[in-house]
């Protein structure tokens, strides 16, 4: 599958454009492999006030006039539910490399930054393991009427999809310099203040 420009998403929380080379070979209805490289042109990411609530898949679908080869899936899995066993969950094999050597766009919530990086994503689909990891080219944070700057930044992946987190911002206050410093898994991260002369 090859492609160029593709818009890979469009929502309010995130777009994504990128190139494609991509292979897919194996067992295509239970094991494939998917291998290749995605070149993200721009990827924006917004941040926004609030996240919507979780959704719940309509109840009681019937797809109607259904190719054959759906039918035949479904006759499939009938059977194997009557037999009293589960049918074998689609789960592909995973060789990806993504870049994007910049354009990557984080904004929402007083912040403003832009990312380049690279990352390879191997294991599968139901268990990922990215390895890679995004450095900040230029970012500020607006809080309560002030403006930070950021002077340093990187989002590290090293095998799970909870990144490890490394920012710092400053701002000159008259005479003070306040730094803050965010560091961390992204899923429980550490924030530390401090300022240039110290302050209680």
């Amino acid at each position: 599958i090859r492609s160029s420009e593709a818009e890979l998403m469009n929502s309010p929380l995130a777009t994504a454009v990128a190139d494609l080379a991509i292979e897919v070979s194996g067992p295509l209805a239970r094991r494939p492999t998917i291998g290749g490289s995605v070149l993200f042109r721009r990827l924006d990411i917004a941040i926004p006030e609030r996240l919507p609530g979780a959704s719940r898949p309509l109840q009681n679908v019937r797809q109607i006039h259904a190719p054959k080869y759906v039918r035949a899936a479904e006759a499939r899995r009938k059977a194997a539910r009557k037999k009293g066993r589960r049918a074998p969950a689609f789960d592909a094999v995973l060789n990806l490399s993504l870049e994007a050597p910049n354009r990557v766009f984080v904004r929402g919530r007083g912040l403003d930054a832009e990312l380049a990086g690279a990352m390879k994503l191997t294991g599968t689909l139901a268990s990922p393991v990215p390895v890679g990891g995004f450095q900040l080219r230029r970012g500020r944070l607006a809080v309560a009427g002030k403006r930070l700057d950021f002077t340093r930044g990187s989002v590290a992946f090293t095998g799970t999809l909870a990144p490890t987190l490394d920012f710092e911002a400053r701002a000159q206050a008259a005479s003070v310099l306040v730094i803050v410093g965010v560091s961390g898994g992204a899923d429980a991260p550490s924030f530390a203040f401090s300022s240039q002369p110290e302050l209680p």
